[in-house]
């Protein structure tokens, strides 16, 4: 099995998931929250091409795309992103809209993000198809794993169909797939991570939202948040921070980059040795209270490990 890699937004994820795509002769799956005219246009060729290959190739996207698109581009972006994800269908592509219809539109939301390519998994990252994703500080593990992907490439479209408390998955010796099942106050991966704070010596928390709940009173005195500043988010996360500063549970903040961050991990450090929990889920309470779908990798391995350690080194620092 080869070495996972960690494929950065900033630098040439779109690239590698693309050449992946285009390669793949069997299946083709996805799972995203939010897609734009933008980011599909650099994958839309790759699709069609691997489905002319005899692949299967689906799409499974939250309908808040479509209100992000009109946040973005008003009713152009509307219609652009409607008509490509309609071209896409013409080929043979299965489009799946999920997520969940409410008034609040950031209530029900399908967050998960797995990307896979017969036997390549993108996963452990908050990695969105838009073309804004390249502008964040993001990632996502490339892992060449045949047993995950064929469990995760017919597993996940179900689960994004259901609303249910949460399951772990097997992914490989080192490491399990865990997901938030959409259920309002249910969150495994929150859980985890407080338990993961509760045994660390050292420990380092990453989100683009500002954490906190008993994760972040649980965590050893001396660990370091990076999350973003108020000028580099839009107003519902500025509004989020300053709720959190108004309760008066703001840790200190370690970032000093540039450019959005958006990913998402807990790198615990313990006498035993490291354990990293990274994927999509923010850390932040309120996506718990919304009843989001989320996704992340619990892992020991110490390949990943180095991974995530190299790039928080260039978390103050980015962009």
């Amino acid at each position: 099995m080869a070495r996972p890699e960690l494929v950065r937004t900033d630098m040439d994820f779109f690239a590698h998931l693309a050449d992946d795509i285009a390669q793949a002769r069997r299946k083709v799956l996805l799972q995203t929250m939010s897609v734009d005219f933008g980011g599909l246009d650099q994958l839309a060729e790759p699709m069609v091409r691997a489905q002319a290959n005899g692949a299967e190739v689906s799409l499974v996207y939250d309908r808040y795309s479509l209100f992000d698109a009109w946040t973005k581009e008003g009713r152009t972006g509307v219609k652009d992103l409607r008509q490509h994800l309609g071209v896409l269908s013409t080929y043979g592509i299965t489009i799946i809209p999920t997520g969940l219809v409410r008034m609040n539109p950031f209530a029900g939301r399908h967050h998960i993000k797995t990307y896979i390519t017969d036997d390549i998994v993108y996963a452990g990252g908050g990695t969105n198809l838009t073309n804004d994703t390249k502008k964040t500080s993001d990632f996502m593990l490339r892992y060449d794993n045949a047993e995950a992907a064929e469990r995760l490439f017919h597993q996940l479209p179900e689960i994004a169909s259901r609303r249910f408390a949460g399951v772990v998955l097997p992914f490989d010796d080192q490491t399990s797939y865990l997901v938030d099942g959409g259920q309002r106050g249910q969150s495994p991966i929150y859980q985890q991570a407080i338990e993961l704070m509760a045994d660390a010596d050292q420990a380092t928390i990453v989100s683009k939202m500002v954490p906190n709940g008993p994760l972040v009173e649980i965590a050893p005195p001396d660990t370091k948040f990076y999350y973003n500043r108020p000028e580099l988010v839009g107003k519902f996360n500025r509004l989020s921070l300053r709720w959190n500063e108004l309760a008066g549970c703001v840790p200190p903040n370690s970032y000093t980059g540039d450019i959005q961050l958006h990913a998402k991990l807990c790198l615990a450090r313990r006498s035993l040795g490291r354990v990293a929990l990274t994927g999509s889920h923010n850390f932040n309470t309120l996506g718990v209270h919304f009843g989001t779908q989320e996704s992340a990798l619990l892992t020991t391995s110490e390949e990943v490990c180095d991974l995530l350690e190299s790039y928080i080194k260039d978390c103050g620092t980015a962009g």
